[in-house]
């Protein structure tokens, strides 16, 4: 379940790996991700599909 949701986290959002392992449960939003510990140290707003969104709450 977990690498499952992972993989389409990789997929449907243009996130990074590191990117990734830093998302924490208050960085996901209604439609979106929010980012924060990015490569040029911004954070940026990354928006997510329905599916994603149902898996998540699932996960």
């Amino acid at each position: 379940m977990r690498d499952y949701t992972i993989m389409l986290v990789m997929l449907d959002t243009p996130v990074r790996i590191n990117e990734l392992i830093n998302i924490e449960l208050q960085d996901v939003k209604e439609n979106e991700i929010v980012i924060r510990e990015t490569k040029t140290y911004f954070e940026r707003i990354v928006p997510m599909s329905r599916k994603l969104k149902e898996q998540l709450e699932i996960y």
